[in-house]
């Protein structure tokens, strides 16, 4: 079935909607689109009852009190009335629950507020022995308001004695008595930033409100299915064109907080190399302010901070995976768009005659306004052509940190390394099952291929990964698992569906919906469990809960018939190639450095409960500081490879632009030379041409 007719089909629905009155007629018909919308179009075919009432129930009170901070057990006890009504509500589009919800929680926040009030002349005592447990898979709701208010008290001194410990240092400050000026100092501080915070949630619940409650429910279809309100819409598409801006990183909203997803290569925070990806951000300060609290903060408020006029300084207060609160300076900027495009290397083996290439493709780029503009398919085609000029005997393409991005263009990059054949398999709803094939006979590149991925590699990335790998054209090196999206959604411009002219005229938004699955060529699924590398490095990021399995409701794998297709037949014995890289990185010192970084955040993280005395909290911040000196002394691989010239198809307009290409292309050099999981791949990929890797027969 087209997708007009499918279009038409849901416009049916839509018809016989009734409409009272402009506001509330906006929020019904927004409503009823959504649900019918969910029903008639998603992937699940899921149906809208008493079943996902339940889910929807849940996550809609989750989406608002994530942390436990907010409501009592009475409070849900209330709520749960609506726990089986949540169907009807939507599909008549009258959001009762919606309105006692947001009501309850907007008198929870004031009553917060009020309780700053009451003590916020009352100093701090960093050194009586108390405990806050933060983890709200540790605690339940309150049983009282006297008990939520223990709990904040805790919550404030949790924040100010993390302001405190750092003018413990620069200060001199005595471990004994504390410093009263500085005490008042931070106490103001942190109230003043709670203040805005909590004030900032009573906007939002009172302006956001539909939204919040819209995305709790499509969340129970699964965690990609997305409203997105009219002012929403410009943030959405801002990887597809690279045009990345601020402090250079992509974030993502989890669990109630905004977490660092991937560093942006050449941009501030790549440059200043202090955060990184799996980084949570707790609070944002602009040059000589104070700090915003960003805790359950969404991300379309939150970015509003963080973003900012290049120049100017934001600084961040991140908390590390493995514990440590770091406060992070940085420079705003905007990203040059060459450095989000596909850029290559040629490696020297110091130890043999050969040459290998290297290609790092951040993201699967195509600028559909323009016929004329960037695709990463054809960037990399370019680059590949280039550094077989140089008669490079293997090539790596690093799909790290790559979360996928056009479809086209995914087919196309797999299709320059085989000769013909199927690529992907998709299934939806309406249409079926369907094979996608190499649009084009050609191989650009025969010789060996690595793929490097980790748990960020998500996708199109996947689609890559899992095609080459079906092939046995490439041997993919990484982490445990790549990240695990094996779905497929769509935008739809909500105000399409809508007859009356008048209510048409005011956006409404767009919904962005799971409308297919896709399959690797052997019938399996990417979704939820990601592809396993043939060859699987020590990474941090495995433990950092980063993939779909993560997510609440994700689409589970399942499985289509494989297609016939014929394999790639390469002179190397994939066991040997593990066994020898295996025994190389028993022996890493950096790979025994990830291994114990690793163990660190597994003991580290299995302590829920945090001490709230000074003593004990500095305590803890020098071990975790000096086990980190530890961890990070002698971290240069030893070198037997050396990047010899870069390979540009970039173009620059302006000597300023070569200027600062010039220099992230200096810097960018340092880092590969020194990234053990390159350097692990070169070896790899030595041992396979050792291994007299055999083109493909040119009869298949």
């Amino acid at each position: 079935m087209k997708l007009k007719i499918l279009i038409l089909v849901f416009l049916l629905f839509t018809l016989s909607i009734n409409i009272n009155g402009l506001n509330q007629r906006s929020e019904k018909v927004l409503l009823q689109l959504v649900y019918r919308g969910l029903e008639s179009w998603h992937f699940s075919k899921k149906k809208i009852d008493d079943n996902f009432s339940i889910s929807g129930f849940n996550e809609y009170i989750k989406f608002l009190d994530f942390n436990k901070r907010f409501f009592l057990k009475s409070d849900i006890d209330e709520l749960s009335a609506f726990k089986y009504k949540i169907d009807d509500e939507l599909s008549k589009g009258k959001p009762e629950l919606m309105y006692a919800a947001t009501a309850m929680i907007e008198k929870r926040v004031k009553s917060i507020l009020e309780l700053i009030d009451k003590i916020e002349n009352r100093p701090f005592d960093f050194f009586k022995d108390e405990y806050i447990t933060l983890d709200p898979d540790k605690r339940d709701y309150f049983s009282s308001e006297k008990e939520q208010n223990i709990f904040w008290e805790k919550l404030f001194k949790y924040d100010a004695l993390s302001r405190y410990m750092t003018f413990v240092k620069t200060k001199k400050l005595s471990l004994k008595k504390i410093d009263k000026k500085t005490e008042e100092k931070i106490r103001k501080e942190t109230y003043k930033s709670y203040r805005y915070s909590l004030n900032r949630m009573l906007k939002t619940f009172d302006k956001d409100e539909t939204y919040l409650f819209i995305n709790s429910l499509t969340r129970v279809f699964d965690p990609h299915t997305t409203y997105f309100p009219p002012k929403q819409l410009q943030d959405f598409d801002i990887e597809m064109t690279g045009k990345l801006e601020g402090i250079g990183a992509l974030l993502g909203e989890t669990q109630g907080f905004i977490k660092v997803i991937r560093i942006i290569p050449g941009g501030p925070s790549w440059k200043q190399k202090k955060l990184h990806a799996g980084d949570i951000i707790l609070s944002v300060a602009q040059d000589k302010g104070a700090s915003v609290d960003i805790s359950g903060m969404r991300i379309v408020d939150a970015v509003k901070f963080i973003r900012g006029k290049k120049g100017t300084k934001v600084t961040l207060t991140v908390k590390k995976p493995d514990g440590r609160i770091e406060k992070i300076a940085i420079i705003r900027d905007v990203v040059t768009l060459e450095e989000t495009f596909a850029k290559s290397v040629i490696f020297k083996d110091l130890k043999r005659s050969a040459k290998y290439g290297y290609i790092l493709l951040p993201g699967f780029y195509n600028d559909f306004k323009d016929r004329n503009g960037r695709k990463s398919s054809v960037d990399v085609e370019k680059e590949i052509k280039k550094l077989k000029k140089s008669n490079i005997a293997g090539l790596i393409l690093d799909l790290r940190g790559n979360s996928g991005g056009a479809l086209n263009d995914a087919i196309k990059l797999a299709g320059l390394f085989i000769k013909d054949g199927p690529v992907l398999q998709t299934k939806s709803r309406y249409t079926g099952k369907k094979v996608i094939n190499d649009p084009d006979p050609k191989i650009i590149f025969s010789k060996p291929l690595i793929v490097l991925v980790n748990a960020l590699s998500a996708s199109a990335s996947e689609i890559v990964t899992s095609a080459l790998q079906d092939y046995g054209r490439a041997v993919i090196v990484g982490g445990k698992h790549s990240f695990g999206k094996g779905t497929v959604q769509m935008m739809i411009d909500l105000n399409r569906f809508i007859r009356d002219k008048k209510l048409r005229s005011i956006p409404i938004g767009s919904f962005k919906i799971t409308i297919q699955k896709f399959y690797r060529i052997t019938g399996g699924s990417n979704q939820y469990t990601g592809v396993i590398p043939d060859i699987i490095l020590p990474d941090k990021n495995d433990f950092l809960k980063i993939g779909e399995k993560y997510y609440d409701h994700p689409l589970k794998a399942d499985s289509l018939e494989p297609v016939k297709f014929s394999k790639w037949n390469p002179n190397f014995d994939i066991n040997t190639l593990r066994d020898l890289s295996k025994k190389r990185v028993s022996k890493d010192r950096i790979f025994k450095i990830i291994e114990k970084y690793i163990e660190r955040i597994k003991r580290i993280n299995q302590n829920k409960r945090i001490s709230l005395k000074l003593e004990d909290a500095l305590l803890k911040k020098e071990k975790l500081k000096k086990e980190m000196e530890k961890l990070g002394k002698k971290s240069e691989c030893l070198l037997e490879f050396t990047p010899e010239s870069t390979i540009k198809n970039n173009t620059y307009k302006s000597d300023n632009l070569k200027k600062i290409a010039s220099e992230n292309e200096t810097e960018w050099f340092k880092r590969i030379k020194s990234d053990p999981y390159v350097n692990e791949s070169l070896k790899i990929l030595r041992d396979m041409i050792n291994g007299s890797f055999r083109k493909i027969d040119s009869k298949k």
